[in-house]
């Protein structure tokens, strides 16, 4: 298997905040780990000269869009659809991922995920969900159609890892520790 890991964090655009405090370390140890780790992020931080390293500016318009284009299914479709089509033209240039790991995403952002993960290569999936299901950053934390469009999400990753042999894990999943990946990863409560 290939030790290239990607981490996939599209609201990634910018060196202060908790996207690089999170990234930036994650990037070290799992480089140090053996992994050749690096970060798609969001373009505009391709820019930023304080940004970790290495980079691939790959997403646009996928970070923490207006609540109101994703918290219903047909916005959280096309952003997704986009997210994929991003996903697609960056991996068309390179050598296999053999993981994939993403936290910090919301319904779209997994969705755009799990479409790409429906055509990738088999490959370690490692997610750590920091939003809690019905979250839309702007309404309260139990909204339904936000809740009901992330069950759609996890469902649509949990297909698609099926379908092509990927091994979904999250933070919690015993074989974590035993796949190399890090488990400094946990969700929020």
């Amino acid at each position: 298997m290939t030790r290239r890991l990607v981490i996939v964090d599209p609201a990634h655009a910018s060196s202060v905040g908790h996207h690089d405090e999170v990234n930036r370390p994650l990037l070290a140890k799992l480089n140090r780990g053996g992994w050749q780790a690096e970060l798609w992020s969001d373009v505009r931080l391709e820019g930023d000269s304080e940004a970790p390293r290495p980079l691939q500016g790959v997403f646009s318009g996928c970070g923490y869009e207006d609540p109101r284009l994703w918290s219903e299914l047909g916005g959280m479709v096309q952003l997704g659809r986009r997210m994929e089509q991003q996903l697609q033209q960056a991996s068309a240039s390179g050598e296999r991922v053999g993981a994939w790991l993403g936290h910090s995403l919301l319904p779209f952002q997994l969705l755009g995920l799990a479409r790409h993960l429906a055509t990738a290569p088999p490959a370690q999936v490692l997610l750590s969900l920091m939003f809690a299901p019905g979250e839309t950053l702007a309404a309260p934390v139990a909204d339904g159609e936000a809740t009901a469009n992330c069950r759609v999400a996890l469902a649509a990753l949990a297909r698609a890892s099926a379908q092509q042999g990927h091994q979904l894990l999250n933070s919690k999943t015993p074989s974590t520790a035993s796949s190399g990946l890090p488990a400094c990863i946990g969700t929020t409560s």
